[in-house]
């Protein structure tokens, strides 16, 4: 019986080792199950903070949906019983989910490492594209006369554009804004007049404009506008360089030579394109145009501004909006501040028209249901002002100054509501009121003047005519007197 019983509680002390022995082992792959688990949530953690830092905190949802899709019912029970518990799954289920997981983590590790060689390929394409851009510049440098530098307006202006709001090209875009506004635009040595095809570069100036007109910023018209003025400066030539021993008077007129001097440039066309583009910015509301467009070219070239003065005294009312009606004002004060050989002849062409759209606008503003605001009024009065001040300097323009209706245009202001708004507007009438007096009297006083100067230019004329042989001898003699003095400092 002894026997019996040890070898009984031998084989149950078997029974427990090899239950043991598979709890032990159980628990080793719940274990190693929970580490897996763990690691794959660690590695979800880590893709996803890489997913939020990517795409600056967003969850990428498309990634999501893939985990879930490879998960399956086990999501739908997890989110219905709000825990993570693995009670009901089965080592065979786990497994499954194991590859499934590993499948969709390494497509997202695939995704991301072919984003990171778009990446690559993007900067070594930068990389090219800024290389290029050291040639052209390098090209500019040494090539400033050569006419093929003016098919380099338009790639630049394309690069600058497309890279406007790009995030990977900007620096390029920045390079090529620069390269194009101080390298090429502001050359001094120009290609000769010619080597070049004018009807070409007419074209060329078309094109830029008619692309200002769709530009998405005001930088890009910037841009065109000094690729314009470029291409006029080429149509205009080199302008001679004067010599040290020319006097004053000399340097004088060859300015006024050069300023009037258009060489290949034809006027007329140029300015029926602006004239054109001057319409879309002055009537369209959603005009892409800005006024440096044509502030630059009245600054630069006042001959060919002043082809739109007409245009923009009829703009000083038919404007789309107050803005427009103030930039009209505004361009025509500096035109009449640019000082050209033909100047008093286009202060002339304007004057009547000028004169009768500044009395309208003044009635209007006068009127109690006036649109106008007090900076726009501001405005027309300085305009009127400056006109009055610049026609009085040229007799055949005075002549046409209506004193009259612009007093009672300027007294129909000072009754007006809108001074109430505005002392400094009273100031301004009271002024404009004193120099009409003063053109008005200085008409009589001019009368009286010359016919003095007529008078006492007659007298002179009786008293100098020789009336005796004695007027020759003493001319002689003072023409003897000078020679010797001449002699003596000799």
């Amino acid at each position: 019986m002894e026997i019996v019983d040890e070898s009984a509680d031998e084989e149950g002390n078997e029974d427990t080792e090899d239950v043991e022995d598979e709890e032990k082992e159980k628990s080793q792959d719940a274990k190693g199950q929970d580490e897996e688990e763990s690691d794959y949530e660690d590695d979800k953690e880590d893709s996803s903070s890489d997913d939020e830092q990517e795409t600056g905190g967003e969850v990428d949802e498309a990634f999501r949906a893939e985990v879930q899709a490879a998960l399956g019912p086990a999501v739908v029970d997890m989110d219905q019983e709000g825990s993570s518990s693995d009670e009901d799954l089965d080592d065979e289920a786990m497994m499954k989910f194991d590859d499934a997981l590993a499948a969709v983590f390494k497509t997202q590790l695939q995704a991301k490492k072919e984003k990171n060689k778009k990446k690559d390929a993007t900067k070594i394409v930068l990389h090219f594209k800024l290389r290029a851009l050291d040639v052209i510049e390098i090209f500019i440098k040494k090539q400033a006369s050569n006419p093929l530098i003016l098919e380099l307006i338009d790639p630049l202006l394309e690069v600058a554009w497309s890279s406007l709001n790009s995030k990977d090209f900007h620096t390029l875009g920045e390079k090529a804004q620069g390269l194009f506004k101080n390298k090429l635009c502001t050359s001094k040595e120009l290609p000769p007049t010619s080597s070049i095809d004018a009807n070409d570069v007419h074209d060329k100036i078309e094109h830029l404009v008619q692309k200002a007109m769709s530009a998405p910023s005001i930088v890009i018209v910037s841009l065109i506008t000094r690729g314009c003025l470029y291409l006029v400066r080429v149509l205009r030539g080199s302008q001679p360089q004067e010599s040290a021993g020319t006097g004053k008077k000399e340097r004088e007129s060859h300015v006024v030579r050069d300023a009037t001097k258009v060489s290949l440039l034809d006027a007329q066309r140029l300015a029926a394109v602006f004239k054109k583009a001057l319409q879309d910015f002055m009537e369209k509301r959603s005009t892409h145009l800005h006024p440096v467009l044509f502030t630059e070219l009245i600054s630069r070239f006042p001959h060919l501004g002043w082809h739109l003065a007409p245009d923009l005294v009829k703009y000083l009312e038919s404007a789309v909006n107050n803005f427009r009606k103030s930039q009209a004002c505004e361009m025509l004060l500096q035109l009449m501040c640019q000082k050209t050989p033909e100047y008093k002849k286009h202060i002339k062409n304007i004057a009547i028209s000028l004169q009768l759209m500044l009395n309208s606008l003044m009635t209007k503003a006068a009127a109690s249901d006036t649109e106008l605001k007090v900076k726009h009024l501001r405005e027309i009065l300085k305009l009127t002002t400056k006109f009055i001040n610049e026609v009085k300097k040229t007799e055949e323009a005075s002549l046409l100054l209506q004193i009259e209706e612009l007093k009672h245009g300027v007294t129909v202001i000072q009754e007006s509501p809108i001074v109430k708004k505005s002392p400094d507007i009273r100031n301004v009438c009271n002024t404009i009121q004193a120099i009409l007096s003063r053109s008005g009297n200085g008409k009589e006083v001019n009368r009286k003047n010359s016919k003095r100067k007529r008078e006492v230019n007659e007298h002179f004329i009786d008293e100098s005519t020789p009336t005796n042989s004695g007027a020759e001898p003493t001319q002689q003699n003072g023409e003897g007197t000078k020679k010797r003095k001449k002699k003596k400092k000799n």
